[in-house]
């Protein structure tokens, strides 16, 4: 996978410990901005695609892995069972990040990467999901769904959003590989 970020995405425990403890920080404050016009939509695109990703991660977490990361990201005294823990949780990382699993949400169009990519376009423009949702003429819930990668949109969704965006069909299609 490709991402286009101020860090490039290593596999290795070193490169995971700075992971931790400061890339997904880089990632999450990025995308947690008020202004999001100043972003490349490329970017931002991509930074949205890591956050799912880490998301993934978190979800396969058992409580007792996430508080030996914590311990260990914050150098705590080592417990025996820490560095089991650590690499298991490592393992969990890698098998989202590298081992190519989870490749299908960016490399072909499905709900996942098409919503990450219509999520972008729409915060980039500083609309929220309500007016959106109106500017469409469906309701908040469907934006959100959409967005999230729950649900498929409709062509007249996707039509409509082009209009709006001043996009057409194809570069959003382009834009989730």
């Amino acid at each position: 996978m490709q991402f286009k970020s101020a860090f490039i995405l290593k596999n290795n425990q070193n490169f995971f410990r700075r992971y931790l403890t400061y890339y997904s920080k880089i990632v999450y404050e990025y995308i947690n901005r008020e202004e999001k016009r100043i972003y490349s939509i490329d970017t931002y695109i991509s930074y949205l695609k890591i956050a799912k990703l880490d998301g993934f991660f978190n979800d396969l977490l058992t409580t007792d892995e996430l508080y030996a990361l914590y311990d260990w990201t914050h150098e705590k005294q080592e417990s025996y069972e820490l560095p089991l823990l650590v690499e298991r949780a490592y393992q969990k990382w890698q098998g989202v990040f590298f081992d190519k699993q989870y490749d299908y949400l960016f490399e072909e169009l499905n709900p996942v990467g098409l919503g990450i990519v219509l999520r972008a376009i729409r915060e980039c423009n500083d609309i929220n999901k309500t007016d959106l949702a109106r500017m469409i003429g469906v309701n908040r819930k469907t934006v959100l769904l959409i967005e999230n990668g729950d649900r498929l949109p409709s062509l007249e969704y996707i039509y409509k959003f082009s209009n709006i965006f001043s996009t057409n069909i194809n570069t959003l299609i382009s834009l989730c590989r």
